[in-house]
């Protein structure tokens, strides 16, 4: 009877808030303008956005109870309380209901409406009994099997987060193996669904995890967006994958927080976003910042980390020399930060040089410091492991109740507790010490708190509050001025103290572009750039918003196994992203200090302007269309990477939703690696049959009537961080360009219907020619730019045509000149 109850009210919520499908209908119909607010209905929640709908969701808590487990769920009618919000999306109204049992407890569950788009949920419990109890977590939304549906084919769903390390993500159609069949494997895989300790879900390939955020997105572009957006706890999102017809639960994991008799605990609050996936994921990370108090104070930093070409074989020597090359060569890699990585210590819990750095930690700083960088460190103080090639088995090398505990009672083994007062005193020491030898950049690895953590030193936090407090500690222990990069793939828990994060796995190279696949299709080991390239797509909207996106270091000489041209797609993704820039290469050898070499990392420097993001996100997670929108008063832009991210075949590279709107139906369109113009073209562009994880980097550009840039090598975003302004005045053109930004040597493409001569520039010697093959592409050739030295390149518009580009070459010193302002085609074959 209880059954037919449940399944009436059910019904009766779905009807209310949606119209069913039409019959046979197989795509998504368009957009609802206005919206169905979200409905709390005969304790009921139902919700309904075209294509999407959700019906007969539930809320609970769980609590233990004298030890004994107990869910709270809403009984009889609720209060009700309306009342209006600001919220970082705007204002909203925010419904609160709320239902008291006999014992006293009070479940409260807040759905607030945000426009037409967007609502958010969240929960909160006060402990009206006489004794305390541990909160285990709520069930912010539960719905029955087939409670959340989408229309169309399940082959043109994606699912898919933030976290590609998770690897659930793929279209409705799929099965996909469960995360412990991928453990068994042997492939890496983030246990979402593990770490919740339901049998059942772990078992059933038909469940998916994901933590933090999910999206659901049609290829059309439409879909939703769900969120974690406060910093209070772990938000996990499990999915049960039916075709179009899914269970959702979304699981905020309170890790068995102490509360008191008469307090209150909240939940974290839940965004659904029913937007765009860009539009969506920028809400996403306004949010957290607004929530989090943000500070982006520091740019994206330029410069060194010894980790992949040296690993634990680091010397002082290798150090300080590269330091010297660079404080000699500033003019070409004006370098801001040198860091040392693991290897300079005696292990990961004595965090004391190892010998190899015998002229002390304070030398070398002042190495570093002298050459003009700012010297950094890595290091791991949460993490004391004791690793395979020291003695022994393993053990705590620290009392056992510094460490954190996990769910099954057991004290973890390589895990501090920062909320322990001995062990966040030893932490602070350990980073004070390293800031009083002169270092002022921080890489702070295996800081993440595994996700079976609880019962902290303090009772009162969550797994998430206690991880917020370990890089509080770090901020306080290497002041403000330091730089702090993370590495933490859980964004939100290290806003506002981190500068910077790691987004993705580490980059090696040396063993190929991409291992072998795992049953899911994609690699089986994640140490490749494949991994980092997904990383840069899926959370390319937190860089900037949130810190400064760290890709992990690019490559400018021999790396083995990865091919030239496959290398270059990671190089290509790293410049249009606009994040950190690091190299491990030792530019002081022989193999890397190349001409070629030496300019791939200048074209980097600085930053872009511009922020990279994945044109096609929410359907693919590949981010096969990457770039920004370039808006200038001069004339708009687009910087479009397109990439093959297929194991084992070539593909054609077309254009499905880059936006046009800012340059129009038809537009210029210039490859950078190959100097070439392509000619005028609109949204059927496509370049046929790429090799597999090679791409092109192109540059859109607005037609014009007069004189335009249509492109430039001085630096991979192609004229948008380098060229500052161009100006036509009467029978002139003049550019004016940034001289700190981008190489020494270079090339500005224009294209001018009426005939452009006479090149001259404040800060170069420059010449300009006639592309050869082009009706009206002329090329403006730079060199030996002087960095700090203003510099304003100046033609004549109609005074005479420039000589043609073989002309030019006929000249053996503009031969040369012509050839190092350029990328050489024989970079891709020297390996």
């Amino acid at each position: 009877m209880k059954r037919l109850r449940l399944c009436v009210c059910v019904l009766t919520c779905c009807l209310a808030t949606y119209a069913a499908p039409v019959s046979g209908s197989n795509l998504p119909g368009p957009h609802n303008q206005h919206g169905n607010e979200p409905v709390w209905e005969h304790n009921l929640f139902s919700a309904g956005y075209d294509p999407i709908t959700f019906c007969g969701g539930t809320v609970s808590a769980i609590i233990l109870e004298e030890g004994t487990e107990r869910e709270i769920t809403p009984q009889g009618e609720p209060q009700v309380e309306v009342t209006e919000r600001p919220t970082p999306l705007g204002p909203a109204v925010q419904r609160t209901y709320s239902w008291t049992t006999v014992q006293g407890y009070r479940l409260e569950y807040r759905i607030t409406r945000i426009g037409n788009d967007a609502f958010t949920l969240s929960a909160a419990l006060t402990n009206g009994s006489l004794n305390p109890i541990r909160l285990e977590r709520f069930w912010l939304l539960k719905t029955p099997e087939n409670g959340m549906t989408v229309t169309g084919e399940p082959s043109d769903w994606m699912l898919s987060s933030t976290d590609p390390e998770a690897r659930r993500w793929g279209t409705l159609d799929r099965r996909l193996p469960t995360e412990r069949e991928l453990l068994q494997e042997g492939a890496f895989c983030r246990n979402y669904l593990i770490s919740g300790g339901d049998e059942t879900k772990i078992n059933d390939p038909a469940w998916r995890g994901f933590g933090d955020n999910m999206s659901l997105y049609h290829r059309s572009g439409r879909g939703v967006t769900f969120a974690a957006v406060d910093t209070v706890a772990d938000v996990n999102f499990d999915i049960r994958v039916e075709g179009t017809q899914m269970r959702l639960d979304i699981r905020c994991d309170m890790t068995g927080v102490l509360v008191e008799s008469g307090e209150t605990r909240p939940s974290d609050e839940v965004l659904v976003a029913i937007r765009p996936w860009g539009a969506a994921m920028q809400a996403r990370s306004r949010w957290i910042a607004d929530v989090a108090g943000v500070r982006n104070t520091k740019k994206p930093v330029f410069g060194w980390c010894s980790w992949y070409r040296s690993k634990t074989d680091v010397t002082a020597e290798e150090v300080c020399s590269l330091a010297d090359y660079v404080g000699k060569n500033r003019d070409r890699i004006p370098m801001e930060v040198v860091q040392i990585d693991e290897g300079w210590h005696r292990s990961r819990y004595d965090w004391r040089e190892n010998g190899k750095f015998s002229m002390g930690m304070d030398s070398i700083a002042r190495c570093i410091r002298k050459a003009g960088m700012v010297p950094g460190v890595w290091l791991c103080p949460v993490n004391p492991e004791v690793m395979p090639f020291e003695a022994g088995s393993p053990r705590r090398v620290f009392p056992a109740e510094w460490y954190i505990n996990y769910g099954t009672g057991e004290p973890s083994m390589t895990r501090l507790d920062p909320t322990q007062p001995e062990a966040r005193a030893h932490m602070r020491k350990v980073l004070q010490t390293l800031y009083d030898q002169g270092y002022r950049y921080f890489k702070l690895d295996f800081s993440y708190i595994p996700n079976d953590s609880r019962s902290f030193y303090n009772p009162k936090v969550t797994r998430l509050q206690a991880q917020r407090a370990l890089f509080r500690l770090y901020r306080e222990a290497i002041g403000e001025e330091s730089y702090l990069m993370a590495c933490c793939y859980q964004q939100r828990t290290i806003v506002p103290y981190a500068d910077a994060n790691r987004i993705g796995t580490d980059c090696c190279a040396e063993e190929g572009f991409c291992r072998p696949l795992a049953s899911d299709g994609l690699p089986g080991n994640l140490w490749s750039p494949y991994f980092p390239i997904l990383s840069m797509a899926s959370s390319c909207y937190e860089n900037g918003i949130l810190g400064n996106s760290d890709p992990d270091v690019t490559y400018l000489a021999y790396t083995h196994k990865t091919k030239p041209a496959q290398l270059l797609t990671f190089h290509s993704f790293i410049g249009t992203l606009g994040g950190a820039v690091l190299t491990s290469d030792l530019l002081y050898l022989p193999e890397f200090d190349q001409p070629q070499n030496i300019r791939l990392f200048e074209i980097l420097n600085p930053s872009a302007r511009e922020k990279g993001v994945s044109f096609s996100g929410g359907f693919d997670p590949y981010g096969r269309e990457f770039g920004c929108v370039v808006e200038r008063s001069y004339g708009n832009s687009v910087n479009l990477l397109l990439w093959n991210p297929e194991h084992k075949q070539a593909a054609d590279l077309t254009m499905t939703h880059v936006p046009l709107e800012k340059i129009g139906k038809r537009f210029h369109v210039w490859s950078l690696w190959d100097e070439a113009y392509l000619g005028i073209h609109g949204n059927d562009f496509h370049v046929p049959q790429v090799a597999p994880y090679e791409h092109k980097l192109l540059r859109l550009t607005a037609l014009s009537e007069g004189p335009s840039l249509i492109g430039s090598n001085l630096h991979i975003s192609m004229g948008a961080t380098e060229v500052l302004s161009l100006e036509r005045q009467q029978d002139k053109l003049q550019i004016t360009l940034d001289p700190d930004a981008g190489a020494r040597n270079g090339k500005l493409f224009l294209y001018s219907e009426e005939p452009l001569s006479q090149a001259v520039s404040t800060n170069s010697d420059v010449f300009v020619c006639k592309q050869q093959g082009t009706d009206h592409v002329y090329v403006v050739t730079l060199t030996d730019r002087v960095r700090e030295r203003p510099e304003t390149v100046t033609l004549r518009i109609g005074a005479g045509e420039a000589p043609g580009q073989q002309t030019v070459l006929k000249d053996k010193a503009r031969a040369a000149k012509w050839d190092k302002a350029s990328f050489s085609q024989g970079w891709l074959t020297a390996w």
